[in-house]
């Protein structure tokens, strides 16, 4: 530390080191050295194959991430709706849907703690139910 001086920040308090000497390998005001550009050069050619690497990655989960949503549910049971999904397939305010949830015993739900689910073949026999035949 010989070749250290200390010096005093702008805040009161704080105080930090200045180098007296040049950096080995760079030249002050003047460019950078031949050495430090075969540096730069091979670090930038490290993170260009990086951020190549990281492409491809993020590349293949997205394809994974579309096959995954493509992928449809063996049964319909295997996919439960919850009251604003029920209410968007019957077309109902949520206060209407919690009215048919009181009053209406063809209207089937499932309560698990505090959700309330359906399952969407009930959905559909709620509407069974409630189809009006012509006479």
């Amino acid at each position: 530390m010989s070749d250290m001086v200390q010096t005093s920040g702008a805040v009161e308090g704080l105080t930090g080191f200045t180098s007296a000497s040049p950096i080995r390998g760079c030249r002050h005001r003047t460019g950078v050295s031949t050495n430090s550009k075969a540096q730069i050069a091979s670090i930038t050619d490290r993170i260009d194959k990086r951020l190549a690497a990281i492409s491809d990655h993020q590349a293949a989960i997205r394809a994974e991430l579309r096959e995954l949503n493509s992928l449809q549910p063996d049964h319909p049971s295997d996919s439960l709706l919850t009251i604003d999904e029920a209410c968007s397939l019957l077309h109902v305010s949520r206060a209407t849907m919690f009215r048919l949830m009181t009053d209406d015993r063809d209207l089937r739900y499932l309560k698990i703690n505090k959700r309330t689910l359906f399952r969407p073949e009930d959905i559909e026999a709620f509407l069974e139910a409630k189809l009006f035949k012509a006479a």
